[in-house]
């Protein structure tokens, strides 16, 4: 890696860090999709939260949709 390229993901990391918490949403996101594309026809969606630790068991008070994920990573 050049030394431009460090800098410019240095920039990047300063502008918007990245995190556990953010790569574990984009993850939930990932499986959730994977799932979804592969699951029968009459069985219910997956949400995101389905894939996250600790947070499957909490009642979703509406479907997750992408400007929630988004919203939930600005905030990460």
């Amino acid at each position: 890696m050049s030394p431009q390229e460090y800098l410019a993901h240095l920039d990047d990391y300063q502008r918007e860090p990245w995190g556990t918490r953010t790569v574990v949403m984009m993850l939930a996101q990932v499986c959730s999709i994977l799932c979804n594309v592969h699951r029968a026809k009459d069985a219910p969606a997956y949400k995101p939260a389905d894939f996250l630790p600790g947070q499957r068991d909490e009642p979703a008070a509406k479907p997750a949709t992408l400007a929630d994920l988004t919203e939930l990573l600005k905030g990460a």
